[in-house]
């Protein structure tokens, strides 16, 4: 199989551990268990109601938050997976490497910055929904992104952790698509792409 031009990747539980970033950030909450155990299940690992789980969270401890705070807050207990930017440096020398995620401008580049991506991955080549104006699983977002790198879809491999919002979509708009548990499996699945083969 012919090497993608261009890897391209989900930011949440693809590029970082947001479940646990989330259990240490519920962690340090002066709450009781049974409350912490409600706002994670509020939560969903990020694809919960938002406005649920601030109200939720307001009621527990009579405390003001929305989502800048809660990203700012989040973002101390992001993991800064080490081995993986080591091997998106060197994946960089070969391809071109991006980023497509759902989310808030402010909110993802809070996380891009904890994890240091920015330095990394050039800033034309990260992509917020809400910055491009189209979400995933839409497939006019992945049309976005190739585009923007003036690239066809074939030549463009995509990883992300949600089956229908990333993979199936992905693969919907002409795309390769592999679908990760985490930053670790991530990592994994990567080392054949820096040995030239595929996943």
């Amino acid at each position: 199989m012919i090497p993608p031009t261009a890897i391209v990747f989900d930011l949440d539980q693809t590029l970082f551990d947001r479940r646990h970033a989330m259990d240490c950030w519920i962690a340090n909450l002066d709450m009781s268990d049974r409350d912490r155990t409600q706002l994670s299940d509020l939560d969903q690992n990020g694809l919960g109601d938002r406005d649920d789980f601030f109200a939720a969270f307001e009621s527990m401890t009579g405390a003001d938050i929305d989502q800048n705070r809660f990203a700012v807050s989040l973002a101390r207990c992001i993991r800064n997976e080490l081995g993986l930017m080591t091997a998106l440096k060197q994946l960089k020398l070969n391809h071109r490497l991006a980023i497509l995620t759902n989310g808030g401008v402010d909110t993802q580049t809070i996380k891009l910055q904890a994890l240091t991506l920015d330095q990394i991955i050039e800033s034309d080549r990260i992509f917020i929904s809400a910055q491009i104006g189209v979400a995933k699983p839409d497939r006019a977002a992945f049309e976005f992104v190739a585009n923007a790198l003036g690239l066809p879809a074939t030549e463009c491999l995509y990883f992300g952790d949600q089956l229908e919002t990333d993979v199936m979509a992905a693969r919907a708009a002409g795309w390769r698509a592999c679908q990760v548990s985490g930053p670790d499996d991530l990592q994994r699945q990567l080392t054949p792409w820096l040995e030239g083969a595929a996943c």
